[in-house]
């Protein structure tokens, strides 16, 4: 993987039910996943169900700066920030 030439690696966590769960103090605002993938030339994203419940997706990427530029630069993708996640300080 990734040793010819630059490999993505796309998971789901589409089926994560971010919103449904409760720990006590309340339903998460974010449900994220981690990856051990330590090849050069691999980049991993995986999507799910944004917790806000409004049909938008949260989506995690490790990607190449290149890629990063790439998607940054398309206006569908927006950089996670609070008033995303209607956290009000």
């Amino acid at each position: 993987l990734g040793q010819e030439g630059p490999a993505l690696v796309l998971s789901s966590g589409r089926r994560f039910p971010v919103a449904e769960l409760d720990f006590g103090f309340g339903a998460p605002f974010l449900g994220t996943v981690c990856s051990t993938i330590e090849k050069i030339g691999v980049g991993y994203l995986n999507q799910r169900p944004s917790a806000c419940n409004d049909g938008s997706w949260s989506v995690s990427a490790i990607v190449w700066p290149e890629l990063a530029a790439a998607l940054e630069s398309d206006s569908v993708f927006q950089p996670m920030s609070a008033k995303h996640l209607e956290l009000h300080t």
